[in-house]
């Protein structure tokens, strides 16, 4: 939540203040705005996931058969 305000208000007021009367670390704040690779990661897998999924239903398939 601190983070968010920070983010939202950066153009309103000096970052490093900000930072100050949250009692938080610059250094914290600049790494919050990094994308995390493995969530990402994760996200592109459950879309996929999903999609495979809705795929499935479609074609009335509820299990996989051995061949």
């Amino acid at each position: 939540m601190k983070y968010q305000f920070i983010n939202g208000h950066c153009s309103d007021f000096c970052i490093e203040k900000m930072c100050k009367i949250f009692n938080v670390s610059r250094s914290g704040y600049y790494s919050r705005l990094k994308p995390n690779k493995k969530s990402s990661v994760d996200t592109l897998l459950l879309c996929e996931i999903k999609s495979e999924h809705e795929k499935s239903k479609k074609q009335d398939q509820h299990c996989i058969k051995k061949e």
